[in-house]
């Protein structure tokens, strides 16, 4: 009996958890660049139920025979990210930037270290740096500072140009992108980041539209790939499943107090 409550426990906490990571998908749907989660399982095998014995001899030992093994449920094994880009969509504010196509902005974190992001709303600090929504800088050799606002234009292939007070349109600088050999092995942390493992490769920097690297598209952003179809099944399978389990809890328990006072 204390195994089954153990077994429906692990079903219990493994099927809490997918609920979590499909409601922050749902929670997500509407923010820019974000790339879906999904949680996978993995059984959990227990101790064997008899020990193996070793032969006298090798002559008379029999033929190897699997062990009897008996389960201990299921535990979530992590979290995998879909990196599949999602919808592109004009939006008309000059600041927007969407990759169309495979990369990643490199931005400057307020702490200093580097992370990576799809998510391409840009707004303006008060040195005309380009920064996310949290205030990380986009990594650039420029800032808008001095320039006349609303003239930045950004190419297809990542430059930038802007007019300057005098009416001048001068060259700013280059946007550049990175990609990595293995996306799903980034980690993914907060303010739609992901920071590199070794498990996702080192970042590899390219100008825009070079080989195997996307383009930019200015006045557009990328949208969400989460399907909030498929989540909203996600969101009652797991629910079922919760439930099952925790029944299954409850019953262990009944089983467990009725075996104990039919002992005493």
């Amino acid at each position: 009996m204390i195994k089954a409550v153990h077994i429906s426990r692990n079903g219990v906490m493994a099927f809490q958890s997918s609920l979590n990571q499909v409601a922050h998908n749902i929670s997500n749907v509407y923010t820019c660049g974000y790339k879906k989660g999904e949680l996978v399982f993995g059984d959990l095998l227990g101790r064997s139920i008899a020990q193996r014995r070793l032969p006298i001899s090798r002559a008379a030992s029999p033929p190897p025979v699997e062990e009897p093994r008996t389960g201990a449920g299921v535990a979530s094994l992590g979290t995998v990210r879909y990196f599949n880009m999602g919808m592109i969509v004009e939006t008309n504010r000059y600041l927007d930037l969407a990759i169309e196509g495979e990369g990643f902005f490199r931005v400057i974190c307020s702490d200093g270290s580097v992370a990576y992001t799809r998510q391409g709303n840009f707004f303006l600090d008060a040195r005309g740096n380009l920064v996310t929504a949290r205030g990380d800088r986009l990594e650039v050799p420029f800032s808008l500072d001095n320039m006349r606002p609303g003239s930045l234009t950004v190419d297809p292939d990542g430059r930038a140009f802007a007019v300057a007070l005098n009416v001048e349109r001068v060259a700013l600088g280059q946007i550049r992108l990175y990609r990595f050999v293995n996306p799903a092995g980034l980690e993914a942390v907060a303010g739609n980041l992901y920071l590199p493992t070794e498990a996702s490769g080192a970042p590899e920097g390219a100008n825009p539209g070079s080989q195997g690297f996307g383009i930019l598209r200015q006045f557009h952003l990328e949208q969400s790939n989460v399907d909030l179809g498929r989540e909203m099944i996600q969101l009652i399978n797991a629910q079922r499943a919760l439930q099952a389990n925790a029944r299954a809890l409850v019953t262990a328990d009944e089983l467990w107090s009725l075996t104990l006072h039919a002992k005493s």
